[in-house]
């Protein structure tokens, strides 16, 4: 199927605190991937890959993502694998799950009136023999820019938690299929609790996906 790289940090020296709970969500992440075939940390050229997955575990805020040491953008770690800097990959999926904060603002939800529906057009382009570099990725935040990340340090995050729940129910659905149910999920049930601070009591989040795919994606043939 392809190769699954997790990024999964704890511990750091920029004085940020240590993220209990992360080693739940890598070790769900490893196991789901592995059962969808992917080999996960495998060192070898991306040729015989269908796809590549990267898992990212840590802090961040609206700037990047911490490394153990520095912040880092996300964009220097996916660069390397655009279509002008990693023939192997074009026109394949390129699929980065990320789980950290993207600010500090908290979502305190909003009660559901009524329900509303809105259609969708679809827009159909003739076919070009080329395809821009940025094509094919899809990044899937725990949470849209600026908001916290919800994490258990017991039972691991939100995000990461439900999507690796929803890869394993609705392993034979489209990619943005299983995306829209754990968005659904983590949005419509989940709630924090944390009693002794109220700014962080019972607040909700939705995850954010950016997708660059220009097709549909399977994980199961």
């Amino acid at each position: 199927m392809g190769r699954c790289v997790i990024i999964n940090n704890e511990n750091f020296t920029t004085g940020s605190s240590k993220r209990l709970g992360t080693d739940v969500d890598a070790a769900s992440a490893k196991k789901i991937f592995e059962e969808l075939g992917y080999k996960v940390n495998s060192k070898k050229d991306h040729k015989e890959n269908s796809s590549f997955v990267c898992v990212i575990l840590s802090h961040g805020n609206q700037k990047g993502i911490f490394a153990t040491d520095e912040l880092v953008e996300l964009d220097s770690l996916t660069e390397c694998l655009k279509g002008n800097k990693c023939p192997d990959l074009i026109g394949k999926p390129k699929l980065f799950f990320v789980q950290a904060c993207r600010g500090e603002k908290t979502d305190g939800g909003v009660d559901i009136k009524e329900e509303d529906g809105v259609d969708a057009t679809l827009i159909v382009e003739s076919e070009s023999k080329s395809l821009p570099v940025e094509a094919d990725f899809l990044y899937a935040y725990s949470t849209p820019p600026g908001f916290y990340a919800w994490r258990s340090n017991s039972d691991g995050s939100w995000f990461i938690q439900a999507l690796c729940e929803y890869l394993r129910k609705y392993k034979d659905l489209e990619l943005m299929d299983i995306m829209t149910r754990v968005s659904h999920k983590v949005a419509c049930h989940k709630r924090s609790q944390s009693k002794n601070n109220a700014d962080l009591h019972l607040k909700k989040v939705v995850p954010c996906i950016t997708s660059m795919l220009t097709k549909d994606w399977y994980f199961t043939e």
